[in-house]
């Protein structure tokens, strides 16, 4: 095996991001919604945000620096990985969402919360694919100012997103609309909360490249690794969300 594969098939953070958000992050809430062990869920919830707080950041680290001896190549594969692991996970999700709203007779269900159209949330994630991708092109055309000022706006818009999810949960609650109240309610907080751990990992993940951006600039495969799980991030909140309001 050469070395670029020894190197490549040795790393630790792609394999905690795997295992943390592919396996022990769905037990979390599987323990809150089937077995009813909140503290239990929320024990494993804190335990599963820390590995994977502390494997994002392993993981874009050593791939950030343009001088690196590291590999370039190692990074944009993984991320391709992580993501072709988490639509896996998508998968289930929406197929069990499928199977229970095939059984229903009404849609919405009687008792089921107003909330709004998703359309605006919907037109700021696509909007921010379109940030990303111009980022994206600034850093290849070595417009550092552009891309980093191209990559604040793309953050701004998933901060804008984000208030807009916190705001209807708060909402919801205090309309007395508990996350197991309905199959509606469990649908939405449960796919909008989805979406929202990756999009606030993927805050994490743009707030850490823009400070690297600062220092040394970012390396061609990382903005491609990037761009990639923004594009994931964006097409499950741009597909999923209005699935509950069709």
């Amino acid at each position: 095996m050469s070395d670029h594969a020894a190197r490549w098939s040795a790393r630790l953070w792609p394999f905690l991001l795997g295992f943390g958000g592919g396996l022990l992050l769905p037990w979390a809430f599987i323990l809150q919604l089937i077995y009813g062990h909140s503290l239990m869920a929320l024990i494993l919830l804190s335990l599963v945000s820390s590995v994977l707080f502390v494997a994002l950041i392993g993981w874009l680290a050593p791939a950030t620096y343009k001088h690196s001896e590291l590999s370039t190549q190692w990074s944009y594969r993984s991320t391709i990985i992580l993501v072709a692991l988490q639509s896996c996970i998508g998968a289930v999700i929406f197929s069990v969402y499928w199977y229970m709203r095939a059984g229903l007779s009404e849609w919405p269900p009687l008792g089921a919360p107003d909330i709004s159209s998703p359309v605006i949330s919907v037109m700021i994630l696509f909007a921010s694919s379109i940030t990303a991708a111009l980022a994206g092109k600034e850093n290849r055309r070595g417009n550092l100012n552009g891309f980093i000022n191209l990559y604040l706006v793309t953050a701004l818009l998933w901060i804008a997103y984000s208030i807009i999810i916190i705001v209807s949960w708060i909402e919801l609650s205090s309309a007395g609309h508990a996350i197991d109240t309905s199959f509606f309610t469990i649908s939405y907080y449960c796919i909008s909360g989805v979406h929202f751990a990756h999009l606030l990992f993927g805050l994490i993940l743009l707030g850490l490249s823009i400070v690297f951006s600062f220092r040394q600039g970012l390396k061609p495969d990382s903005v491609r690794s990037m761009l990639v799980y923004i594009h994931f991030v964006n097409a499950f909140g741009i597909w999923g969300l209005p699935q509950l309001f069709l």
